[in-house]
């Protein structure tokens, strides 16, 4: 009997069995996929879709914004958004951008027409180079 390997094994049980029965908060950062009625659908640190409340007064949140969720005391259930994550530009909390081009609320017009989906030149007003007559000529 190998009285060293003997003992990290047991070391090893008696770590296990702390880890195990640890409780603490975990935080992570994610976007919010949605807004609901019943609260923000986020994904959780294994990617599926999760329905939480966000605790910070007066504030509104939209989908496409990166946020920061807690898991207090290894409780999923319990799982809420406690901060709004900084962009590569700054803070966001005050900020109406996104990175997604469907949620934006002042898409660009060309002759009036808001930019959505594809859309012809007709459809845009524009008419085709293949109505102009194109001369060559030597300069």
């Amino acid at each position: 009997m190998d009285l060293g390997k003997e003992l990290l094994k047991t070391i090893q049980i008696m770590i296990n069995r702390t880890l195990k029965n640890y409780k603490a908060d975990r935080t992570f950062k994610t976007v919010i996929k949605k807004v609901t009625p019943k609260g923000y659908v986020i994904l959780d640190e294994s990617g599926s879709e999760r329905i939480v409340e966000c605790c910070i007064p007066n504030i509104g949140l939209r989908a496409g914004q990166i946020v920061w969720v807690k898991i207090p005391m290894g409780d999923v259930k319990g799982m809420y958004i406690c901060n709004v994550a900084e962009s590569r530009r700054g803070n966001n909390a005050g900020s109406s951008g996104t990175d997604n081009y469907n949620l934006l609320k002042n898409k660009p017009k060309i002759n009036g027409v808001t930019l959505e989906g594809n859309k012809t030149l007709e459809q845009l007003g524009i008419e085709s180079s293949e109505d102009y007559t194109i001369i060559q000529g030597i300069l």
